[in-house]
Protein backbone atom coordinates (compact mmCIF):
# COMPACT_ATOMS: atom_id res chain seq x y z
CA UNK A 1 0.00 0.00 0.00
CA UNK A 2 2.81 2.58 0.90
CA UNK A 3 4.17 1.94 -2.72
CA UNK A 4 0.73 2.09 -4.41
CA UNK A 5 0.80 5.63 -2.47
CA UNK A 6 3.87 7.07 -3.65
CA UNK A 7 3.28 6.27 -7.26
CA UNK A 8 -0.15 8.22 -6.77
CA UNK A 9 1.65 10.93 -5.03
CA UNK A 10 4.22 11.07 -7.95
CA UNK A 11 1.35 10.80 -10.75
CA UNK A 12 -0.25 13.73 -9.00
CA UNK A 13 3.29 15.81 -8.75
CA UNK A 14 3.88 15.14 -12.41
CA UNK A 15 0.32 16.32 -13.64
CA UNK A 16 0.36 19.38 -11.67
CA UNK A 17 4.34 20.53 -12.79
CA UNK A 18 2.47 19.86 -16.28
CA UNK A 19 -0.43 22.05 -15.82
CA UNK A 20 1.60 24.53 -15.10
CA UNK A 21 4.02 24.67 -17.49
CA UNK A 22 0.95 24.64 -20.12
CA UNK A 23 -0.90 27.61 -18.32
CA UNK A 24 2.16 29.69 -18.48
CA UNK A 25 2.08 29.73 -22.51
CA UNK A 26 -1.59 31.14 -22.29
CA UNK A 27 -1.92 34.31 -23.08
CA UNK A 28 -2.42 37.35 -20.59
CA UNK A 29 -0.40 34.82 -18.02
CA UNK A 30 3.34 34.19 -16.91
CA UNK A 31 5.47 36.88 -17.32
CA UNK A 32 5.66 39.66 -19.85
CA UNK A 33 7.68 39.95 -22.39
CA UNK A 34 9.99 42.78 -22.56
CA UNK A 35 10.41 44.36 -25.91
CA UNK A 36 13.64 45.58 -27.39
CA UNK A 37 13.84 47.46 -31.26
CA UNK A 38 15.77 48.20 -33.79
CA UNK A 39 15.44 50.97 -35.66
CA UNK A 40 14.10 50.22 -40.03
CA UNK A 41 17.57 50.78 -41.72
CA UNK A 42 17.51 52.34 -45.65
CA UNK A 43 20.18 51.26 -47.77
CA UNK A 44 22.30 54.67 -48.91
CA UNK A 45 24.98 52.39 -50.55
CA UNK A 46 26.52 48.93 -50.39
CA UNK A 47 28.58 49.92 -47.68
CA UNK A 48 26.11 51.71 -45.46
CA UNK A 49 23.04 52.66 -43.84
CA UNK A 50 21.31 55.90 -42.34
CA UNK A 51 18.99 56.55 -39.36
CA UNK A 52 17.73 59.74 -39.99
CA UNK A 53 16.28 60.21 -36.30
CA UNK A 54 18.45 62.87 -34.12
CA UNK A 55 20.92 61.53 -31.07
CA UNK A 56 18.79 61.85 -28.05
CA UNK A 57 14.90 61.43 -29.86
CA UNK A 58 12.64 60.15 -27.76
CA UNK A 59 9.88 57.38 -29.42
CA UNK A 60 6.57 56.87 -27.95
CA UNK A 61 5.18 52.99 -28.28
CA UNK A 62 1.52 51.98 -28.13
CA UNK A 63 0.32 48.91 -27.61
CA UNK A 64 -3.19 47.12 -28.77
CA UNK A 65 -4.19 43.91 -28.00
CA UNK A 66 -5.46 42.51 -31.27
CA UNK A 67 -7.57 39.21 -29.80
CA UNK A 68 -10.29 42.23 -27.83
CA UNK A 69 -13.07 40.92 -25.53
CA UNK A 70 -14.61 44.43 -25.25
CA UNK A 71 -13.72 47.11 -27.34
CA UNK A 72 -13.56 49.35 -24.16
CA UNK A 73 -10.82 47.12 -22.47
CA UNK A 74 -8.18 47.17 -24.76
CA UNK A 75 -9.58 48.84 -28.02
CA UNK A 76 -9.87 47.85 -31.40
CA UNK A 77 -8.45 48.64 -34.89
CA UNK A 78 -10.68 50.32 -37.35
CA UNK A 79 -10.85 51.47 -40.71
CA UNK A 80 -9.72 55.29 -39.55
CA UNK A 81 -7.67 54.69 -36.89
CA UNK A 82 -7.11 53.09 -33.57
CA UNK A 83 -9.75 53.21 -30.88
CA UNK A 84 -10.63 52.37 -27.11
CA UNK A 85 -7.32 51.82 -24.57
CA UNK A 86 -3.51 50.92 -25.08
CA UNK A 87 -2.80 47.50 -23.35
CA UNK A 88 0.61 49.27 -22.33
CA UNK A 89 2.93 52.18 -23.69
CA UNK A 90 6.74 52.82 -23.90
CA UNK A 91 9.28 54.93 -24.35
CA UNK A 92 12.63 54.51 -25.89
CA UNK A 93 15.70 56.92 -26.80
CA UNK A 94 17.45 57.01 -29.87
CA UNK A 95 21.39 56.80 -29.44
CA UNK A 96 24.13 58.44 -31.42
CA UNK A 97 24.91 55.41 -33.25
CA UNK A 98 21.07 54.91 -34.30
CA UNK A 99 20.52 52.09 -31.61
CA UNK A 100 17.31 52.10 -29.35
CA UNK A 101 16.79 51.83 -26.40
CA UNK A 102 14.49 52.09 -23.47
CA UNK A 103 14.11 54.60 -21.29
CA UNK A 104 14.49 53.93 -17.69
CA UNK A 105 11.49 52.67 -16.54
CA UNK A 106 9.77 52.98 -19.47
CA UNK A 107 10.55 49.91 -21.58
CA UNK A 108 7.65 48.18 -23.49
CA UNK A 109 6.21 44.87 -21.17
CA UNK A 110 3.61 42.96 -23.11
CA UNK A 111 2.06 39.33 -22.35
CA UNK A 112 1.94 36.67 -25.19
CA UNK A 113 -0.41 37.28 -27.83
CA UNK A 114 -1.42 39.41 -30.71
CA UNK A 115 -0.76 43.25 -30.81
CA UNK A 116 -0.46 46.16 -33.38
CA UNK A 117 2.28 48.54 -32.32
CA UNK A 118 1.91 52.09 -32.87
CA UNK A 119 5.35 54.77 -32.99
CA UNK A 120 4.93 58.45 -32.88
CA UNK A 121 7.97 60.97 -32.44
CA UNK A 122 8.79 64.66 -32.58
CA UNK A 123 12.63 63.16 -33.21
CA UNK A 124 13.85 65.48 -30.67
CA UNK A 125 14.24 65.26 -26.07
CA UNK A 126 10.10 65.78 -25.73
CA UNK A 127 7.94 62.90 -26.70
CA UNK A 128 4.38 63.33 -28.77
CA UNK A 129 1.89 62.57 -25.60
CA UNK A 130 -1.01 60.71 -26.55
CA UNK A 131 -4.16 62.63 -25.37
CA UNK A 132 -8.17 61.35 -25.20
CA UNK A 133 -8.80 59.52 -28.47
CA UNK A 134 -5.66 58.51 -28.75
CA UNK A 135 -4.89 61.80 -30.45
CA UNK A 136 -1.46 63.82 -30.64
CA UNK A 137 -2.14 67.83 -30.49
CA UNK A 138 1.09 68.96 -33.08
CA UNK A 139 2.08 72.51 -32.92
CA UNK A 140 4.33 73.98 -35.58
CA UNK A 141 8.24 73.32 -35.39
CA UNK A 142 7.04 70.06 -33.92
CA UNK A 143 8.75 67.72 -36.39
CA UNK A 144 5.97 64.93 -35.71
CA UNK A 145 6.54 61.51 -37.34
CA UNK A 146 4.46 57.84 -37.05
CA UNK A 147 4.79 54.39 -38.26
CA UNK A 148 2.98 51.29 -36.96
CA UNK A 149 3.43 47.37 -37.17
CA UNK A 150 0.44 45.49 -37.48
CA UNK A 151 -0.60 42.07 -36.07
CA UNK A 152 2.82 41.67 -34.14
CA UNK A 153 3.28 38.21 -32.12
CA UNK A 154 4.89 38.76 -28.96
CA UNK A 155 6.67 35.76 -27.30
CA UNK A 156 9.96 35.02 -26.28
CA UNK A 157 12.62 34.63 -28.69
CA UNK A 158 14.52 32.16 -26.93
CA UNK A 159 13.60 29.43 -24.30
CA UNK A 160 14.39 30.99 -20.74
CA UNK A 161 14.33 34.25 -21.93
CA UNK A 162 11.65 36.94 -21.24
CA UNK A 163 12.76 39.55 -24.17
CA UNK A 164 12.03 39.95 -27.72
CA UNK A 165 13.76 41.87 -30.48
CA UNK A 166 11.64 43.88 -33.41
CA UNK A 167 12.76 45.65 -36.38
CA UNK A 168 10.80 48.06 -37.13
CA UNK A 169 9.56 47.04 -41.15
CA UNK A 170 8.88 50.94 -42.36
CA UNK A 171 10.32 54.46 -42.10
CA UNK A 172 8.97 57.06 -39.91
CA UNK A 173 6.56 59.11 -42.04
CA UNK A 174 6.41 62.32 -41.50
CA UNK A 175 3.77 64.64 -41.66
CA UNK A 176 4.89 68.16 -41.63
CA UNK A 177 7.25 70.16 -43.78
CA UNK A 178 10.00 72.00 -43.45
CA UNK A 179 10.95 74.99 -44.95
CA UNK A 180 14.33 77.30 -45.22
CA UNK A 181 14.64 80.99 -46.45
CA UNK A 182 17.96 82.57 -48.18
CA UNK A 183 18.77 86.40 -49.40
CA UNK A 184 21.28 87.21 -51.53
CA UNK A 185 22.22 90.48 -52.83
CA UNK A 186 21.75 90.77 -57.10
CA UNK A 187 24.39 90.52 -59.03
CA UNK A 188 24.16 94.09 -60.18
CA UNK A 189 22.17 97.19 -58.37
CA UNK A 190 22.27 101.01 -58.61
CA UNK A 191 24.33 100.72 -55.33
CA UNK A 192 27.18 98.71 -54.44
CA UNK A 193 26.30 96.17 -51.92
CA UNK A 194 29.76 95.48 -50.25
CA UNK A 195 28.24 93.04 -47.21
CA UNK A 196 25.12 90.79 -46.18
CA UNK A 197 24.21 89.88 -43.08
CA UNK A 198 20.56 88.59 -42.34
CA UNK A 199 19.70 89.00 -38.62
CA UNK A 200 16.30 87.08 -39.03
CA UNK A 201 13.40 86.46 -41.00
CA UNK A 202 9.61 86.26 -39.75
CA UNK A 203 7.34 83.69 -41.55
CA UNK A 204 3.44 84.10 -40.79
CA UNK A 205 0.44 83.23 -41.31
CA UNK A 206 0.87 79.60 -40.61
CA UNK A 207 -1.45 76.58 -39.78
CA UNK A 208 -3.12 76.31 -36.24
CA UNK A 209 -2.16 73.07 -34.23
CA UNK A 210 -3.35 69.99 -35.80
CA UNK A 211 -4.09 66.70 -34.74
CA UNK A 212 -2.86 63.16 -35.33
CA UNK A 213 -4.96 59.87 -34.61
CA UNK A 214 -3.05 56.30 -34.08
CA UNK A 215 -3.72 53.91 -36.85
CA UNK A 216 -4.10 56.95 -39.38
CA UNK A 217 -2.07 57.92 -42.40
CA UNK A 218 -2.87 61.22 -42.55
CA UNK A 219 -3.88 64.20 -39.90
CA UNK A 220 -7.05 63.62 -38.28
CA UNK A 221 -7.76 67.69 -38.30
CA UNK A 222 -7.49 70.15 -40.75
CA UNK A 223 -5.18 73.13 -39.94
CA UNK A 224 -6.69 77.05 -40.24
CA UNK A 225 -3.67 79.72 -41.18
CA UNK A 226 -3.64 82.50 -38.78
CA UNK A 227 -1.73 85.22 -38.58
CA UNK A 228 -0.53 85.37 -35.35
CA UNK A 229 1.00 81.83 -35.74
CA UNK A 230 4.87 82.42 -37.20
CA UNK A 231 8.27 80.60 -37.13
CA UNK A 232 11.25 82.82 -36.79
CA UNK A 233 14.93 82.10 -38.38
CA UNK A 234 17.74 83.30 -36.79
CA UNK A 235 20.24 81.26 -38.02
CA UNK A 236 22.12 81.92 -41.05
CA UNK A 237 25.15 81.26 -43.12
CA UNK A 238 26.32 85.03 -43.17
CA UNK A 239 30.26 84.20 -44.05
CA UNK A 240 29.44 83.41 -48.15
CA UNK A 241 29.71 86.31 -50.71
CA UNK A 242 26.74 88.26 -51.24
CA UNK A 243 26.15 87.22 -54.59
CA UNK A 244 25.74 84.01 -52.80
CA UNK A 245 22.29 82.41 -50.62
CA UNK A 246 22.60 83.23 -46.96
CA UNK A 247 20.61 80.13 -46.15
CA UNK A 248 18.88 79.45 -42.92
CA UNK A 249 20.12 76.75 -40.88
CA UNK A 250 18.30 74.42 -39.70
CA UNK A 251 15.35 74.47 -41.45
CA UNK A 252 12.23 75.43 -39.46
CA UNK A 253 9.00 72.54 -39.28
CA UNK A 254 5.94 73.59 -40.06
CA UNK A 255 2.48 71.92 -40.29
CA UNK A 256 0.76 71.38 -43.68
CA UNK A 257 -1.21 74.30 -44.87
CA UNK A 258 -3.32 74.80 -48.29
CA UNK A 259 -3.25 78.50 -50.04
CA UNK A 260 -1.90 80.45 -47.41
CA UNK A 261 -0.88 84.11 -47.63
CA UNK A 262 2.54 83.76 -46.42
CA UNK A 263 3.98 86.96 -44.82
CA UNK A 264 7.74 87.80 -44.62
CA UNK A 265 9.68 90.40 -42.64
CA UNK A 266 13.51 89.96 -43.66
CA UNK A 267 15.44 92.04 -41.47
CA UNK A 268 18.95 92.87 -42.74
CA UNK A 269 22.13 94.70 -42.34
CA UNK A 270 24.05 96.28 -45.37
CA UNK A 271 27.19 97.31 -46.10
CA UNK A 272 26.97 99.41 -49.29
CA UNK A 273 28.74 102.55 -51.12
CA UNK A 274 26.60 105.45 -49.89
CA UNK A 275 28.64 107.86 -51.02
CA UNK A 276 29.59 106.14 -54.47
CA UNK A 277 33.10 106.71 -53.85
CA UNK A 278 34.03 103.32 -52.81
CA UNK A 279 33.38 103.54 -49.56
CA UNK A 280 31.43 100.82 -46.88
CA UNK A 281 28.80 102.12 -44.63
CA UNK A 282 26.05 99.94 -42.72
CA UNK A 283 23.01 100.30 -42.21
CA UNK A 284 20.04 98.40 -41.06
CA UNK A 285 16.94 97.80 -43.57
CA UNK A 286 13.49 96.23 -42.61
CA UNK A 287 11.68 94.58 -46.02
CA UNK A 288 8.27 92.90 -46.17
CA UNK A 289 7.31 90.15 -48.48
CA UNK A 290 4.24 87.90 -49.64
CA UNK A 291 3.79 84.66 -51.17
CA UNK A 292 0.59 82.76 -51.76
CA UNK A 293 1.75 78.72 -51.23
CA UNK A 294 1.09 75.28 -50.63
CA UNK A 295 2.62 73.36 -48.03
CA UNK A 296 2.24 69.55 -48.22
CA UNK A 297 3.52 66.92 -45.85
CA UNK A 298 6.22 65.89 -46.03
CA UNK A 299 7.83 67.90 -48.37
CA UNK A 300 10.80 70.68 -47.86
CA UNK A 301 10.48 74.17 -49.55
CA UNK A 302 12.91 77.29 -49.98
CA UNK A 303 12.16 80.83 -50.10
CA UNK A 304 14.73 82.69 -51.77
CA UNK A 305 15.17 86.49 -51.45
CA UNK A 306 17.29 88.92 -54.50
CA UNK A 307 18.11 92.20 -52.72
CA UNK A 308 18.19 94.43 -55.73
CA UNK A 309 19.47 97.53 -53.17
CA UNK A 310 19.10 101.25 -53.83
CA UNK A 311 20.66 102.45 -51.11
CA UNK A 312 18.44 105.69 -49.37
CA UNK A 313 17.23 106.81 -52.13
CA UNK A 314 14.23 104.84 -53.84
CA UNK A 315 12.72 102.00 -52.09
CA UNK A 316 14.38 98.73 -52.67
CA UNK A 317 13.28 95.82 -54.58
CA UNK A 318 13.40 92.44 -52.82
CA UNK A 319 11.89 89.99 -55.29
CA UNK A 320 11.44 86.06 -54.48
CA UNK A 321 12.35 82.46 -55.82
CA UNK A 322 10.49 79.73 -54.70
CA UNK A 323 12.54 76.63 -55.60
CA UNK A 324 11.48 73.52 -56.40
CA UNK A 325 10.21 71.11 -53.74
CA UNK A 326 11.86 68.50 -52.55
CA UNK A 327 10.09 65.19 -50.64
CA UNK A 328 10.86 64.12 -47.21
CA UNK A 329 8.59 61.64 -46.86
CA UNK A 330 10.72 58.83 -45.42
CA UNK A 331 12.93 60.17 -42.65
CA UNK A 332 15.64 57.29 -43.35
CA UNK A 333 16.23 58.19 -46.72
CA UNK A 334 18.79 61.15 -46.91
CA UNK A 335 16.90 64.86 -46.28
CA UNK A 336 17.28 68.02 -47.76
CA UNK A 337 18.51 68.94 -51.47
CA UNK A 338 16.95 71.93 -53.38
Amino acid sequence: MRYVLSFVSLWLLVTLVGCQKESFWEEGEGDKVDLEFDLYQANVTKAATVSALNDKALIKVYAFKVETKTESEIGAKTETGETGTPSAEGTYVVGADGKVTAQSGKALFLYRGVYNLYFTSYNEENAPELGDGNLVTVQNEQDFMYTFMNNITVQPQKAGQNTMSVTLTNPFTRLCSQVAVSVKAASVSPVTVKGLRVNFITMKNLSDSRTYRLGDNAWYSDGVANENNGVDFSSFNNSVAVGLPHTSDPRKIVLPLSGSELQFVIDLTVDYDKNGNGGSVPGHFVFNATARKTFLPGMSYSFEFTLKFFGDFKETELTLGILEFTEIKNVTDPVGGE
